[in-house]
């Protein structure tokens, strides 16, 4: 089976901020990444200390790496961030790379900084306090930050914790802080109405999931790859509301 390559939408917002003449270096290992991600001349490094053990680093050049997915199972390739050595690591370590057991989305958390985000105070109620877990999931909340989600008891709090949630998470829990009933919500967002049951390591299904699609987009082609690259700021080119 031919591998499958995407790019993550942060990817581009990385490789945006390289200078120049380092973008020259990102953009041969990223044909090459594409023409074959199983080349025993890309050398993929576990992170010590990963949050996700799915993750690896490639070198491009001496001071720069690409952090790369590649799931157990199946035959897809992604390429998730591009920087500074230290930096590369360090992006990748506090992040985790799921798919959401309800809505079958491949999502990206940053774990850390969401549990940093400040808690409520002492008996003061929580803003989702009358929504379920389950009900929280349904709409695109990973289950690992349901304990930082519990955690907001203002819409300032949940103005800090929206960036670091996957983009139909945070839709979801605006529309709530605003009153809205779950099946509002599942409706307004096109949230699947009935949970059906999900395979949490198809990453090939995932990618192919309407929310996966705001964060990846599949190469095809070397056509594909240069469109991509070349507009790296535009990605409302790219990466599309489902909706």
């Amino acid at each position: 089976m031919k591998p499958v390559v995407a790019i993550a939408s942060e990817f581009l917002d990385a490789f945006a901020q390289i200078p120049r003449a380092q973008q020259r270096k990102v953009r041969e290992f990223t044909e090459k990444f594409r023409e074959n991600p199983t080349s025993s001349a890309i050398n993929y490094e576990k992170i010590n200390m990963a949050r996700d053990d799915k993750v690896r680093t490639v070198r491009i050049g001496s001071d720069y790496r690409a952090v790369a997915l590649h799931p157990e199972q199946g035959s897809i390739y992604m390429l998730l961030w591009v920087d500074h050595h230290d930096e590369a690591m360090a992006w990748a370590r506090n992040r985790q790379f799921d798919i959401n057991p309800a809505t079958g989305s491949l999502q990206i958390v940053n774990v850390v900084e969401a549990e940093n985000v400040p808690p409520r105070k002492g008996k003061v109620k929580g803003l989702f306090a009358g929504v379920s877990d389950d009900e929280l999931v349904s709409l695109g909340v990973p289950e690992i930050l349901l304990p930082a989600v519990r955690a907001v008891a203002a819409a300032e709090a949940l103005a800090s914790l929206r960036k670091h949630l996957p983009a139909e998470a945070a839709e979801a829990l605006t529309w709530l802080a605003e009153g809205f009933e779950p099946d509002e919500v599942k409706e307004a967002i096109a949230a699947p109405g009935k949970r059906k049951e999900i395979d949490t390591t198809d990453f090939a299904k995932a990618l192919d999931h309407p929310d996966s699609r705001r964060r990846f987009v599949k190469v095809n082609s070397q056509h594909d790859l240069n469109a991509i690259l070349n507009a790296p700021l535009e990605k409302w080119r790219i990466f599309l509301h489902p909706t």
